[in-house]
């Protein structure tokens, strides 16, 4: 049966390895980070970072096991350990928001718990997050809006061959591509730069 085991004083158990892995999280109500092994049978245990760092100096792979001992909440010890699949080096995950899942964080085993970086799909690039563009949000005019309409209806009505060779639902798909055409280019931030005043070139 799934359940979650939470270390007190004096508490004791025996882990088998489901991942090579370790999630950390932070209270709901702040503080230090706590850390959580993922066992067999859908088991969880929940530690400080004095015993995480027992289990990492101990790991024993995928699939091995140990008991790990909490006598206070810096002091634990770690004994019975079998050996289990070494192939996967032990890794730190984190929940990201922008992935919705746990994902791997820079941490490597030997280094400090306390220089783990966020989840790397939160990290920003180097040099700093860059800015993300909202062609919603332009300062696209009316008038530009209108023109863009105009072209891009234009435009449909050229690949249809002119509005005299149009029949039956022709127009229609014509003025369906011609929305198509607006809405991509109005996703892309795009707009006509030399707003035509004669309206030769346009169909009607």
């Amino acid at each position: 049966m799934p359940g979650v085991i939470n270390f007190n004083d004096g508490a004791s158990a025996s882990i088998v390895f489901a991942y090579a892995n370790f999630s950390r999280s932070r209270p709901k109500k702040g503080g230090d980070y706590y850390y959580t092994v993922s066992g067999e049978g859908q088991m969880r245990y929940n530690m400080n970072a004095h015993g995480i760092q027992a289990v990492i100096d101990s790991f024993p792979g995928k699939g091995g096991s140990l008991t790990l001992t909490r006598h206070a909440e810096t002091q634990w010890s770690v004994d019975n350990v079998q050996q289990g699949d070494q192939q996967y080096p032990l890794q730190m995950t984190e929940w990201s928001q922008n992935t919705n899942s746990f994902q791997p964080t820079a941490w490597a085993p030997g280094q400090s718990l306390d220089l783990a970086g966020p989840a790397q799909s939160d990290a920003p690039p180097q040099g700093g997050a860059a800015p993300r563009a909202n062609p919603t949000q332009s300062t696209i005019t009316l008038d530009q809006m209108g023109e863009l309409w105009a072209r891009c209806w234009a435009m449909a009505w050229a690949g249809a061959g002119g509005m005299d060779k149009l029949q039956g639902d022709q127009a229609g798909a014509m003025e369906r591509a011609a929305v198509t055409i607006y809405m991509d280019a109005r996703k892309m931030g795009l707009t006509h730069d030399t707003p035509s005043t004669s309206g030769d070139d346009l169909p009607f």
